[in-house]
C-alpha cells in the first residue's frame, strides 16, 4: 500500500522536486546518524545534554524568529511581491535575533541555572548565533521553493549536516567538553545559507537589489494574519517537543538529558523522512478526494492510518525490544540507559509516526483552529506530566511513562478531529469552509 500511495504522487516535475529534497534529507540524516557512534564515544552523556537544551531553545526561538512571513514567500502572485516579503522576513528574523541576544545578556545566567546545566554558561552566544542562522534559513530556503531551484534546497541540507559534523568531530578529537557539539550545531545553519546565495542568479539579485523599504512595509501588513495565526501555534508546537529535554536537565540532570536526545537523534529521522514521503503521496492524493469524493477520502484515510499503524509496529517493535542492548553495542556502555529511554517512548514515536503523514488533512479542511488546539493540548500535556513527576518525586523513566502515553493519547485525539473534518467539515478554499490564511 505505501508503494500505491507513493506511486500516485510520482507523476510530473513535482515528484522530482519533491525526490530531490527527500533524497537530500536523507543523505543528510544518513550522515548524522553515521556519526553518532563517533561522537558518542568522543563525547559524554553530560555533554549531550548541554546539546539538547541548547538545540531546544534556538529550534524554539528559530522557529519562530522569522514570524512565519517566509511561508508567504511561495504565495506571492508577482515576483516583485515575494521578493519584498523574502527581505520582510530576513528583517523579522534580524530583529527577533536582537531580542534573543538582549534576553540572553539580561537572563542567560538565570537559564543555565534554572536548566541545571552549567556547561552551557561559556557557549551562551550561540544561541543568537543559532537563532539568526535559522532566520535566514529559512528565507532562503522558500526563496529558493519559489524559484523551483530544488537543487539547491536538497544540497542546502547536505551542506548544513557535513559542516555541523565535521566541525563537532574535529572538535571532539582536539578537546573534552560540549563546546564542539554546540558550536557545531550553531554553524550547521550558515553553512545551508551559502549554498543558497551560490544558486542566486542575475534576475534574483536584480529583484532583491530593487526592492524599496515601502515594499517591505507593505509586505508586512499584507501578510499580517501569518505571525497572528500561524506563529503562536508553530510556537506551542515547537515548544511541546522540544521542551521536554529542558526539563529533564532541570528535575535529574544533563546526563538524563543527554540520553533522552540521544534516543530522539536515533528515532526521529528514520520516523520523519518515511513519514515525509507518505504525507507527500496523501497530500497528493487526499484534497482532490476531499472536493470530489468525501467516502473515497475516508478511505484513503483510513487505509494510510492501517498502513502506517503495522509499518511503525513492526519498525518500532524492532528497534525498541532490543534497545538497551543495541545502544550499549553500538553508542557505547554509558549509553544504555538511552535505550531505555527509547523502550518507554516507544509507544509516542509510534503514534507519531501514524499521525505525522495524515495530519495535514485539518488544515485541507482549513480547520486551523482545531490545530492550534491541538498544539495547546500537546503543550499542556508536556507541562503536566513534567510537574507531576516534579511533585511527586517520580523518577526519570516514570515521568516519561506519564508523558509518552499522555502524548499517544493526543495524537489518537488529533486521529480523531482528522476523521471528524472529513465527515462533517468544508475543504479549505469552498463556500462556507473556515477563512484561510491570507
Amino acid at each position: 500500500m505505501p508503494a500505491r500511495l507513493i506511486s500516485r504522487f510520482k507523476k510530473g516535475g513535482l515528484a522530482r522536486n519533491a525526490l530531490t529534497v527527500t533524497l537530500g534529507t536523507l543523505a543528510a540524516q544518513a550522515l548524522v546518524i553515521a556519526i553518532t557512534p563517533l561522537l558518542t564515544r568522543l563525547y559524554t552523556p553530560a555533554d549531550f545534554g548541554v546539546l539538547a537544551v541548547f538545540t531546544a531553545v534556538v529550534s524554539i526561538t528559530g522557529a519562530v524568529t522569522n514570524l512565519r512571513y517566509e511561508t508567504a514567500i511561495p504565495l506571492d502572485g508577482r515576483d516583485e511581491d515575494a521578493a519584498a516579503t523574502f527581505l520582510a522576513a530576513l528583517l523579522t528574523g534580524v530583529a527577533t535575533t536582537c531580542l534573543v541576544a538582549l534576553v540572553i545578556v539580561l537572563l542567560g545566567d538565570r537559564l543555565v541555572e534554572a536548566a541545571n546545566v552549567p556547561g552551557l554558561q561559556p557557549l551562551l552566544w550561540a544561541i543568537p548565533l543559532g537563532t539568526l542562522g535559522m532566520a535566514f534559513y529559512n528565507a532562503t530556503n522558500l526563496w529558493a521553493v519559489r524559484r523551483q531551484a530544488f537543487r539547491a534546497v536538497a544540497f542546502s541540507k547536505l551542506a548544513q549536516f557535513a559542516c555541523m559534523a565535521a566541525w563537532q568531530l574535529l572538535h571532539g578529537w582536539l578537546a573534552k567538553g560540549p563546546a564542539g557539539l554546540v558550536v557545531g550545531q550553531a554553524l550547521g545553519q550558515p553553512a545551508g545559507i551559502v549554498n543558497f546565495i551560490r544558486s542566486f542568479d542575475a534576475d534574483d539579485r536584480r529583484l532583491l537589489r530593487s526592492t524599496r523599504m515601502a515594499a517591505i512595509r507593505r509586505a508586512l501588513v499584507r501578510h499580517r494574519r501569518f505571525p497572528l495565526l500561524l506563529t503562536p501555534s508553530l510556537l506551542l508546537n515547537t515548544s511541546a517537543k522540544m521542551l521536554p529535554a529542558v526539563f529533564l536537565a532541570t528535575l535529574y540532570g544533563p546526563v538524563v538529558a543527554g540520553q533522552f536526545g540521544l534516543a530522539q537523534r536515533v528515532v526521529l529521522a528514520p520516523v520523519r523522512l518515511l513519514g515525509m514521503s507518505i504525507g507527500q503521496a496523501y497530500l497528493g492524493a487526499a484534497p482532490r478526494l476531499a472536493r470530489e469524493d468525501r467516502q473515497a477520502m475516508l478511505r484513503l484515510f483510513r487505509t494510510t492510518t492501517f498502513h502506517l499503524a503495522w509499518i511503525g509496529l513492526l519498525g518500532m517493535a524492532a528497534v525498541a525490544i532490543p534497545a538497551p542492548y543495541l545502544f550499549a553495542l553500538v553508542f557505547g556502555e554509558a549509553w544504555r540507559e538511552a535505550g531505555v529511554q527509547l523502550q518507554i517512548l516507544a509507544i509516542m514515536y509510534f503514534a507519531q509516526f501514524v499521525i505525522f503523514p495524515i495530519g495535514q488533512t485539518l488544515a485541507m479542511f482549513g480547520r486551523q483552529d482545531l490545530n492550534l488546539w491541538w498544539d495547546g493540548g500537546n503543550m499542556t500535556i508536556t507541562l503536566a506530566a513534567f510537574t507531576l513527576g516534579w511533585l511527586a518525586g517520580l523518577s526519570a523513566n516514570t515521568t516519561l511513562l506519564i508523558y509518552s502515553i499522555a502524548m499517544s493519547l493526543n495524537y489518537g485525539a488529533n486521529w480523531l478531529l482528522s476523521r471528524h473534518v472529513i465527515l462533517h467539515g468544508t475543504p479549505a478554499g469552498e463556500p462556507g469552509s473556515p477563512a484561510a490564511v491570507e
